[in-house]
């Protein structure tokens, strides 16, 4: 890696620094790895999907990135990311769960990225940002390999992990104050230009030869605010294009917009705040709750709907509005909202209903400010986890519920 930085003459340069040294603000880059901390960047992106210059699709997706640092010094860490994909396709809706991946890989202090299997797509970029040794100061600029790997199979139906290699460019725009931080200011950008080679891909491992990609462009733009006291990015702003050429001749394009802003974890006491739950919920019946290794959960047995249908019985309004003064006490703290069936129905159905319900729940809590969209993710298991016997009305009692996860990080 070869960093390219505009800098003037040094003797020039020696000279300034003597006169107007107070003026200056030249500063050292690096990411920080603290064992133990742990940190999450939530994103929101609104995507298109054209297909010869014809919109198909258009979605909003929730990226919530969860990270924890396992081991760390001064030349970087180990972490461990848990990577969360939710999406809604009405503005109206909460964001419905779509996936789930951890990995576990190492970071350098100036940014490189190690230690992952090239199978693994996530993390999708990487190697970005990377900050050269030297010191810099406001207008300067940079350059380095990055990289990006994206997953063929849910687009193109392809078992193949495609890695693109590219320069990214760098522009060192000052700081600002914001949200009471002092941050750096960033400018990044880089562009794609990649004839797709398929040839070493198994003809099994291909669903569909004339929907194979073989060409990808595309760009990249973003600013970056970084926070330097804790080396680590605190809010993005970012668009996007991707072109793929199909072997048919399709033109396929991804584009959209994102913006993203990290938050720093603090740390759960989740027997003190079980305990103080439990006593709020002191006379509700049907309400328990439990740790978890992703928090606290808040189980709901019973919880009512109109049959086959996901709108809450007014029975049940008295119950949300306890949970939702529970929840006020934790405002920093994502949740995510999952429901269950008892199982009396065709299994796909029964899947529909409870992310229903889990959505139902979840507007209930969006529309009294309890939480905004972007820190509610909604999920369903249709009755694929059942808790009670769904032979006996007792069972199917217990099967018919939602949970509630104040989510730890």
């Amino acid at each position: 890696m070869f960093p390219f930085i505009n800098r003037i003459n040094k003797i020039v340069l020696f000279l300034f620094l003597i006169i107007f040294s107070g003026t200056l603000h030249a500063r050292e880059f690096r990411h920080q790895y603290r064992e133990g901390n742990q940190y999450r960047i939530v994103s929101e992106v609104d995507e298109a999907v054209l297909v010869n210059n014809e919109i198909i699709y258009q979605s909003r997706i929730l990226n919530r990135i969860a990270v924890k640092i396992l081991e760390g010094d001064l030349s970087g860490g180990q972490v461990e990311t848990t990577y969360q994909i939710s999406e809604q396709t009405d503005s109206g809706e909460s964001y419905q769960w779509a996936m789930e991946d951890t990995v576990i890989f190492r970071i350098d202090s100036a940014g490189a990225y190690s230690e992952i299997s090239p199978d693994q797509y996530l993390p999708s970029v990487r190697n970005v940002p990377l900050f050269p040794e030297e010191n810099i100061e406001p207008g300067d600029r940079w350059y380095f390999p990055g990289e990006e790997v994206l997953d063929l199979a849910p687009n193109f139906g392809i078992d193949y992990r495609l890695h693109l290699n590219f320069n990214v460019f760098y522009e060192y725009k000052g700081t600002i104050i914001k949200d009471n931080r002092e941050l750096d200011v960033i400018k990044i950008n880089y562009n794609i230009y990649t004839e797709i080679d398929l040839s070493s891909v198994p003809e099994d491992k291909i669903s569909d030869p004339e929907i194979a990609p073989k060409k990808v462009t595309g760009s990249f733009n973003q600013i970056l605010y970084w926070d330097n006291n804790a080396g680590l990015p605190y809010e993005v702003e970012e668009n996007f294009i991707y072109e793929f050429t199909l072997k048919n001749k399709v033109s396929y394009v991804f584009r959209g917009t994102s913006s993203g802003k990290a938050f720093y974890a603090v740390e759960m006491e989740k027997e003190e705040m079980e305990e103080e739950i439990q006593k709020d919920l002191e006379g509700m019946e049907g309400v328990s709750v439990e740790k978890s290794d992703e928090g606290i959960t808040l189980t709901l047995e019973n919880i009512q709907f109109k049959p086959d249908s996901a709108e809450l019985l007014p029975s049940e309004m008295a119950k949300l509005e306890k949970i939702s003064s529970i929840l006020n006490k934790y405002p920093d703290r994502d949740i995510m909202i999952v429901g269950h069936a008892a199982r009396l129905g065709h299994e796909s159905w029964l899947q529909e209903l409870s992310e229903m319900r889990a959505a139902s729940v979840a507007q209930y809590f969006i529309d009294r400010g309890v939480r905004s969209k972007s820190q509610i993710v909604t999920k369903g298991m249709g009755s694929k986890q059942p808790v009670g016997d769904n032979s006996t009305e007792e069972g199917r009692r217990k099967n018919r519920r939602v949970e509630i996860i104040i989510l730890e990080n």
